[in-house]
């Protein structure tokens, strides 16, 4: 029996002007957290990316409530750090990338 697959964690440096842009310091804390968990655990400099974020998984990593989940997401769409790709539906989540024009990230 082969041993599981070893999960590498990515770091990432982000850049001086995205954290002292009035953009990001005008987001609330829990969606600045939220952008964060995304870049951590989605992001890859591939530019059609597309990653989702399921309430649950959200709820889940921050114990916040489903409705704080959703205006965080709402609040990270309307200040373009993420783009919405397809909408979710009852069965799937939606999908989401990053928008690379407001995100420089190094991987390390």
């Amino acid at each position: 029996m082969r041993p599981p697959k070893k999960h590498v964690k990515q770091y990432f440096k982000t850049t001086h002007e995205l954290i002292h842009s009035q953009l990001y310091k005008k987001m609330s804390n829990m969606s600045k957290l939220i952008l964060v968990h995304s870049l951590e655990f989605y992001y890859d400099d591939d530019p059609d990316h597309k990653f989702t974020s399921p309430y649950s998984v959200i709820a889940t990593e921050f114990h916040i409530s489903y409705r704080d989940v959703s205006k965080s997401i709402k609040e990270l769409l309307a200040s373009k750090y993420w783009i919405l790709v397809s909408a979710g539906s009852k069965n799937r989540s939606a999908e989401y990338r990053h928008n690379h024009d407001l995100l420089t990230i190094y991987i390390e």
